[in-house]
């Protein structure tokens, strides 16, 4: 990442929580795949049914996956608790309430644009305004 690019640290949230929701995802399927073989090992052996070290498998995989889960989430807070200090810094209102809405609810511009009510050219000028002065607020973490 480029130190001085304000869209790639707000960014990094967004890909942060994608990251959360994959490995809740992967986990959540694995705990499944291991309670339905847990069951079918227990009822006895049958034709098809995983066998006890694939469980196990299973819930190594998904122990290492929690704790990936866990220290993701500790970054996650971490970055966004020093980007909300960036925007709190900040002296426009109209150009935190940009950045919230489009960086960190991650709406569209359209959304962006209503829910100010402002032209989208005025948005597009507010919007280069606020990134500089986020920028030098979460650089100098002066808040």
């Amino acid at each position: 990442m480029k130190r001085d690019d304000p869209i790639e640290v707000l960014r990094q949230v967004y890909q942060m929580e994608r990251r959360i929701e994959d490995l809740q995802n992967r986990i959540q399927f694995l705990h499944e795949a291991a309670t339905r073989g847990t069951a079918s090992y227990a009822a006895g052996r049958t034709s098809g049914s995983p066998n006890r070290s694939a469980i196990e498998r299973n819930m190594v995989t998904s122990i290492d996956l929690e704790r990936q889960l866990e220290r993701t989430r500790d970054k996650l807070i971490a970055k966004r608790y020093r980007i909300q200090n960036a925007i709190d810094a900040m002296r426009d209102e109209g150009g935190k309430r940009l950045i919230e809405l489009r960086y960190l609810d991650h709406l569209s511009w359209t959304a962006v644009v209503t829910k100010l009510g402002i032209s989208e050219a005025a948005c597009f000028r507010l919007r280069k305004a606020a990134l500089r002065e986020f920028l030098e607020n979460y650089q100098s973490d002066s808040f």
